[in-house]
């Protein structure tokens, strides 16, 4: 495999300067998920004849690729059955759900039952200015005029 063909299944160049010149050699790596992703072998270990490889990335024993094909099939294949998932909605360290995932209209309510048991009914308030001015009227015409054949208890 050429390093054109690396570029061409789209890794990223990395640089490693070991602890010299900026410049002195690099590799590429793919990520697929976390956790696993592929590294090139590195530009100083290639030889005369041009020859780079793909492998998976921290593995033991060494899995190596030496055929464009091959990597581009074995990334599409993997691309395919990566579940892509909200970066807010997940945790990054347990993979659960983080309560974000319960808010907003990608879920019914809490226990996604769509029943909203866990959740209160909430009421709409109404802009009822008239009935409360009625009522205080009457609390005051109450206590202003009362009836005069009530008997209270402080009269007994």
């Amino acid at each position: 495999m050429t390093e054109k063909e690396i570029q061409l299944l789209g890794f990223e160049k990395n640089y490693d300067n070991g602890g010299g010149d900026w410049d002195k050699y690099h590799y590429y790596s793919y990520k697929i998920a976390m956790g696993l992703g592929f590294i090139s072998n590195a530009s100083d270990e290639i030889k005369d004849d041009n020859q780079w490889y793909v492998e998976i990335f921290n593995t033991e024993p060494t899995v190596i690729f030496t055929e464009f094909g091959e990597v581009q099939a074995l990334i599409n294949l993997l691309e395919k059955r990566v579940i892509k998932k909200d970066g807010d909605l997940y945790c990054h360290y347990s993979d659960l759900p983080s309560p974000m995932a319960y808010v907003g209209e990608k879920c019914m309510d809490y226990d996604s039952m769509g029943d909203y048991s866990r959740f209160p009914k909430t009421k709409e308030k109404k802009n009822n200015i008239m009935k409360r001015m009625i009522q205080k009227i009457l609390l005051w015409w109450s206590f202003v005029k009362p009836k005069k054949n009530d008997k209270s208890i402080w009269k007994l």
